[in-house]
């Protein structure tokens, strides 16, 4: 009795608008928006950033494992290879030693995020394009892969564009102990590079993308030096002093033991031309003659070498000559089996004997005995004028 009440109640009201009443059933919820959660940031701590890196950055890198080198390479050589490698991952990649190419996937664990000065450490001309730096010795020049690829600028990215060094005279335009300077580190090359004008000059123009060295300088036959600057001139020593030739050209001065020969660098578009400047030229000894017999005095005018071939009146006459681009050596004379001597003239003639003591004794190569030496004079065997 009570519900059909309470039921026509609510019917009543309901028609009034006066009162609402609760229904049996509930009202249905709208349905509630499902939680979601961002997936977690990935650890990008050794990756390329806007932070850590910039495209025309110069970074250093370590730990270089099997990469590209081509000796054509260029920024546009190395973005297609890594465009290549990873069309869709790929957005920057790195030049190293003037001819290393390192994609996306090889900077992460090698370029680390302090920057260098790219006038000192990414100075390395690319070879396919000497208009565009490809790095340093351990440290790599940052680019961003598609602004390198859509470029349109032909004259900045084309392959081919070469600068040369313009070769030097002969002569120095400064002799310098190397006791007295403080140079920068010398450019050593292997023993299989015969160095000469030509080679250290294209050494220090490789590696002077930013045109800050002025001048290069050679000693000791393999060691190359390139400068912005030359040492204080009151520490000079004579240009003659300055008497090595070059092993890969014996036209040329490239020091001496302890001195460095200076010259102007320059360059040119022009490649040089295969004058008398080109590699290969070697001055040999010939015309072995006993100029005379004498006893172990030594003279005054005499340079020791120690050959590192067996000794012979050859060997010893060749190590003379390569020591000795202004022809001041005339005569050669071996001590001991080992030790070369060159000399300008002969030893007082008080100390001389009879020839013939020494052409009896001459079975061997050496021509020698226990108190006397045997001088020969020798001429020189040029493939120039």
């Amino acid at each position: 009795m009570f519900r059909t009440v309470l039921l026509l109640f609510c019917m009543s009201a309901a028609i009034y608008g006066a009162l609402s009443c609760p229904s049996s059933k509930k009202k249905s919820e709208p349905d509630a928006t499902p939680e979601t959660k961002e997936d977690p940031p990935k650890d990008r701590s050794d990756w390329p950033s806007e932070n850590q890196f910039h495209p025309g950055g110069c970074y250093r890198i370590h730990g270089i494992g099997p990469r590209a080198e081509l000796k054509k390479m260029s920024p546009r050589i190395c973005a297609l290879e890594c465009a290549g490698k990873s069309p869709k991952k790929s957005q920057s990649f790195g030049l190293a030693y003037g001819d290393t190419c390192l994609c996306e996937s090889e900077l992460e664990s090698r370029m680390l995020p302090t920057e260098l000065d790219p006038e000192v450490h990414c100075s390395h001309r690319c070879p396919g394009n000497h208009r565009q730096s490809c790095g340093g010795d351990m440290a790599v020049a940052y680019f961003n892969l598609s602004a390198v690829l859509s470029s349109t600028k032909k004259d900045k990215f084309e392959q081919g564009a070469k600068f040369y060094p313009v070769i030097p005279e002969s002569r120095p335009i400064r002799c310098q102990s190397k006791e007295y300077i403080q140079a920068n580190v010398p450019i050593v090359l292997a023993k299989g590079r015969r160095m000469s004008h030509l080679v250290c000059a294209t050494e220090c123009v490789r590696r002077d993308f930013y045109e800050k060295f002025k001048y290069f300088g050679i000693d000791s036959g393999n060691k190359c030096y390139c400068a912005s600057k030359l040492p204080t001139a009151h520490m000079a020593i004579k240009i003659e002093k300055c008497s090595s030739r070059c092993p890969g050209n014996h036209r040329q001065s490239c020091g001496y033991k302890g001195a460095i020969s200076y010259f102007n660098l320059r360059t040119t578009l022009s490649s040089p031309k295969p004058d008398k400047y080109e590699q290969g030229a070697t001055v040999t000894p010939d015309n072995f003659r006993l100029a005379g017999c004498f006893y172990d005095e030594s003279h005054k005018d005499t340079t020791s070498m120690y050959p590192r071939k067996p000794m012979s009146y050859k060997v010893c006459a060749q190590a003379c000559i390569d020591y000795d681009l202004y022809d001041k050596y005339k005569y050669i004379t071996i001590k001991d089996a080992k030790k070369c001597h060159c000399s300008s003239g002969l030893p007082a003639k008080q100390h001389k004997i009879n020839d013939t003591d020494c052409k009896q004794s001459c079975q061997g190569k050496l021509c020698m005995g226990y108190n006397w030496q045997a001088y020969f004079e020798f001429t020189r065997r040029k493939p120039y004028n």
